[in-house]
């Protein structure tokens, strides 16, 4: 018996005593120094996760093996040895430890259910063969791996695969759970076949430049409710079940066009204009379905030529399938815009009488006709188009046209334009035969290379006001920073690197001299610099007419841009402009989005966007964002910023915010759309100042709104979530007053003192009561009279100040806010107290005023505008006060009032210096010496006798402190002129006098 129970013993403690091995030094250290939760915790600690020892390469089994949650980042771990023996672990993250790190082992980590492993190029060899629980999976940042096997995985709900920059192919077959899938930036895969993943919900793929094919036909393909694909260059095909659009589903969102087919093998192109379709399938061209809008790709993209005139067709997409096409004709339709682009083996094109605003005709460069005539094209660039030999562009809005390049043209029928320059340098006299560019106005230059020649044969094909010359002196535009002018000078309207003085330049083809040619900046419609650049100046940025977007990044030097002349923009990203300090907006109707950050703009103005639907700025300096003004927006991002307040109750349109890592302290989402904001687009975490988030629907809210604080809650009326800031004696004294705190909790809210009116009076009576103070008083607005005599109070500024605390009632957490609603208080009783002065200034309502029997009243200010309303005013027994300042030192109302003979009514603080005050003392105390009075610099006190100095108090003569010490020097070189109350404390008494300094 005693052998058995030996026996159990020393197994009970190896069980108890079992260690782990932990071979990386860097992992042993932080299983040393944490506790379960992640908390940082002293070597030896109770609850650290190790054995006490740091450096001997074990810790105790016991501490690791029932926990569920491990997250490792930035540690530089090369190993996980001793990971097996977290036999619980539900959740490991893995983050950036090592990049010598190649191996990671979780297959005896059974009960894992979430795996993040991220940024570890070298990872090699990753096992997690046998985790039959695991339903999260997320793989990021590997340079070596190859393939990825996860068959066995039948459990995964989400695969989330970036940045594997190696990886060929991966085997996922047979994963009927998984509902998510994710693959981005993994640039060696070339095709995706997902067809067996049946429980699919949600894919995005993004980012591959070398997928060139996806296979989602699952069978239930129409029950996948997100597919986005963005950035995907080479993809052109999404093979799917049958019945999808070839655009695909509502809720699907794409960047590359019609790709959804039933059979990428034998695609589809997708025809959406009826007629255009009806004409197709009326020649042998379609798919023999009518009205599907799609025909069959192998039957269109062989056709060499085209004539779709006379169809009533307004919209041409699907043209580019026709690969094989040199000459098109689509005259007289209704057609507004066309892609030419993939048609490059056009040589001929007639689009006359439509509705085109523009053409991209620059990969056609085997073109040698180009009819447009009777269209609204502004702009037209055929300098791709050497090859050119007829441009009939007549009946347009073309602005400006340069063919200095087009030197086979012969044919040009330019007339009926708004154009300004024409460029026909280059131009062989023995090529042309026909020119006509009469009834343009404001075209009075033609630029030419021999002017003669042409004046003789084309006189008559002119306006009067028109002439050809060698030399066009078109006009500039100043352009003062010599980055920007560079910019303009090297790039094209499209953003593409020109050479100086190139046809397509936005310059004015001189380098270096300030200015460039307004025609070639006013029709831009977007300016994106994108590179980094030294801008430090915009301007010239007035004179781009027509620009719609602009963006800049990484620009270090600018401080302050202005697109209040720019009446077209809709879209304007700023961001990493280190030096920026002020964005003007202006009233700019059109402005749909707009993005700063990474700057040192600290206040936007947008209330002249009322089109604005999209504002962010991240990492910036934002204290505040009005946002009333902007009724469509719908998305506000706000992250890591400053801002203390924001009100989004007008924006009844919002659908996202993230307002993360701020100072808020008040936020209002009541505007009765609260739904609009679903799960996953609402984020207000890390705001420690805030408690109370004002909404509509309360449930809503939380069962939504989960990317929060703990501490914040959500609420219909948050002034009922704060309580008002007062002396415990205050507080004390307010709970005994019947009707007060309305629901008894024991704590006076925002909302229940403004409410409170008081007795049957409107009275608010704390006479001898025993308080000392009136902060928090000012949250009474309602009540019209207050009575606060018989007791000790020495200072009124609280009460007409424009702030005033809170207080939390849950978490004790306190804040200041502004007052919004003046007091509405006709009557104040502040006799028997110990005010030293008194400012009525604020309080417009007054008519009754009792400041008797204060007998360290010093000086009142009662010049709040109405005066001539008071019916009673008593300051008797004020034996300091010298002067009442007043609205109207004549007004015949004063002489009612009642005071002392030594009080003075006077209408300035110099009057108050002049009449009354010596610059010696009010207080002839013979015991304390102030000097030099008036006073520049410093101030100093000498006491006689034997008294001696507690504290040394300085007040403004509004009675706010600006000074407290205990020194007899007294530093007044910082404050403005004016004069002073200078309180000094002495083992004898109180000494109050007026300082002067000048």
């Amino acid at each position: 018996m005693k052998t058995k129970l030996l026996l159990i013993l020393t197994l009970l403690s190896l069980t108890i005593y079992s260690q782990t091995s932990v071979p990386d030094d860097a992992f042993e250290t932080y299983l040393e120094t944490h506790d379960a939760s992640g908390n940082v915790v002293t070597v030896g600690d109770a609850n650290s996760l190790g054995d006490g020892t740091d450096g001997n390469n074990l810790v105790t089994t016991s501490k690791i093996d029932t926990l569920k949650t491990l997250s490792l980042s930035f540690l530089g771990i090369e190993k996980l040895d001793g990971i097996e023996d977290f036999a619980a672990l539900e959740s490991f993250t893995f983050d950036g430890n090592n990049v010598a790190l190649t191996d990671v082992d979780l297959s005896e980590n059974l009960n894992l259910k979430s795996i993040i492993i991220r940024s570890f190029p070298n990872l090699t060899n990753l096992n997690i063969t046998g985790l039959t629980s695991l339903e999260d999976l997320t793989l990021r940042g590997s340079t070596i791996i190859t393939f990825l096997d996860f068959t066995a995985l039948l459990g995964l709900k989400k695969i989330h695969i970036g940045d594997f920059s190696s990886l060929t192919s991966f085997n996922i077959s047979n994963l009927t759970s998984l509902e998510e899938f994710i693959f981005q930036k993994s640039n060696a895969m070339n095709s995706l076949d997902l067809s067996t993943l049946t429980g699919l919900k949600r894919v995005y793929i993004s980012n591959n430049t070398l997928l060139s094919s996806v296979t989602l036909k699952t069978g239930t393909t129409a029950n996948i409710d997100i597919v986005q694909l963005l950035g995907n260059t080479m993809l052109t095909c999404v093979e799917v079940d049958a019945g999808i659009p070839i655009n695909g589903l509502t809720t699907w969102y794409q960047q590359h066009g019609p790709i959804f087919n039933e059979d990428c093998a034998n695609p589809a192109t997708y025809i959406p204009d009826d007629n255009f379709e009806a004409y197709l399938e009326a020649n042998s061209m379609g798919n023999g379905i009518a009205n599907d809008d799609l025909v069959t790709t192998s039957n269109i993209n062989t056709i060499t030529a085209l004539d779709v005139s006379n169809q009533s067709i307004s919209d041409l997409t699907g043209i580019e399938d026709f690969i094989a096409l040199t000459e098109l004709k689509a005259n007289t339709n209704t057609i507004s815009t066309v892609n030419l682009t993939e048609n490059i083996s056009l040589e001929k094109i007639y689009l006359n009488n439509n509705t085109l605003t523009e053409i991209n005709v620059s990969k056609n460069i085997g073109l040698k006709q180009l009819w447009v005539r009777s269209n609204t094209i502004k702009n037209l660039d055929v300098s791709s188009n050497v090859a050119l030999e007829w441009l009939v562009c007549s009946r347009n809005n073309i602005e400006n046209l340069d063919l200095s390049v087009n030197t086979a043209a012969g044919f040009l029928e330019l007339h009926t334009n708004n154009l300004k320059t024409l460029n026909l340098k280059n131009i062989s006299n023995t090529t042309i035969s026909y020119f006509d560019a009469k009834l343009n106005p404001n075209l009075s230059c033609i630029q030419v290379d021999d002017s003669a020649y042409w004046t003789t044969n084309f006189a008559t094909q002119i306006d009067a006001t028109s002439s050809f010359s060698v030399n066009c002196n078109y006009p500039t535009t100043n352009v003062l920073d010599a980055a920007f002018e560079n910019y303009l000078e090297t790039h094209d309207r499209n953003g593409n690197v020109v050479a100086l003085g190139h046809i397509n330049s936005m310059g004015n083809a001189i380098a270096n001299d300030g200015k460039v040619f307004t025609h070639r900046i006013e029709t831009v419609i977007k300016l994106d610099i994108q590179s980094p650049n030294t801008i430090a100046d915009f301007t010239g940025l007035k004179d781009f007419r027509d620009l719609e977007i602009f963006g800049y990044l990484f620009g270090n030097v600018f401080s302050t841009i202005d697109f209040s002349s720019n009446l077209k923009m809709k879209r304007i990203t700023l961001g990493l402009n280190a030096a920026l300090t002020n964005v003007t907006f202006g009233n700019l109707p059109d402005v749909e989005y707009i993005q700063l950050g990474s700057d040192l703009v600290a206040n936007v103005d947008l209330s002249g966007l009322p089109k604005l639907e999209e504002f962010k700025s991240l990492n910036g300096k934002l204290t505040s964002l009005n946002t009333a003004a902007n009724s469509n927006l719908k998305r506000l991002t706000l992250a890591n910023n400053l801002i203390t307040s924001l009100d989004l109750s007008t924006n009844i349109l919002l659908e996202r915010l993230n307002a993360t890592n701020n100072k808020l302290t008040s936020l209002n989402l009541k505007n009765n759309a609260n739904n609009l904001i679903q799960t996953g687009f609402f984020n207000i975490r890390n705001n420690p100042g805030l408690t109370c988030i004002e909404v509509s629907d309360v449930a809503y809210a939380n069962a939504n709104w989960t990317a929060k604080d703990t501490q914040h809650s959500f609420n219909t009326d948050c002034s009922a979530v704060w309580s008002v800031m007062t002396s415990s004696a205050t507080t004390t004294v307010l709970l005994t007053i019947t009707g007060l705190d309305a629901n008894n909790d024991g704590a006076i809210t925002v909302a229940e003192a403004a409410a409170f009116t008081g007795d049957a009076n409107g009275e608010l009576n704390l006479s001898g009561t025993g308080i000392t103070d009136v902060e928090g008083l000012q949250a009474f607005t309602s009540i019209l009279q207050l009575d606060v005599s018989g007791n000790g109070i020495t200072d009124l500024s609280p009460l007409t100040n424009s702030t005033f605390g809170l207080i939390a009632k849950s978490t004790g957490k306190t804040k200041t806010i502004r007052k919004t609603t003046a007091m509405a208080l006709e009557t104040i009783v502040l006799n028997d107290n110990s005010f030293e002065v008194l400012d009525f200034n604020t309080l417009t309502n007054l008519k009754n005023v009792d400041i008797s029997n204060n007998p360290n009243l010093v000086t009142v200010s009662f010049q709040n505008g109405n005066n001539a309303n008071i019916i009673s005013f008593n300051s008797k027994n004020t034996p300091k006060l010298t002067c009442i300042l007043v609205d109207d030192v004549n007004a015949s109302n004063l002489s009612t009032w009642q005071k002392d003979a030594k009080n003075t009514f006077v209408a300035s603080e110099a009057e108050c210096r002049a009449k009354v005050l010596s610059t010696n003392t009010y207080d002839l105390n013979s015991s304390i010496e102030m000097f030099p009075n008036p006073v520049t610099d410093m101030l100093t006190l000498k006491l006689n006798n034997s008294n001696s100095i507690k504290k040394v108090k300085t007040y403004t003569v509004l009675g706010k402190l600006v000074s407290e010490t205990t020194s007899k020097n007294i530093n007044f070189s910082e404050f403005s002129d004016g004069i002073y109350i200078v309180k000094v404390i002495t083992e004898k008494g109180i000494i109050t006098r007026k300082v002067i300094k000048k």
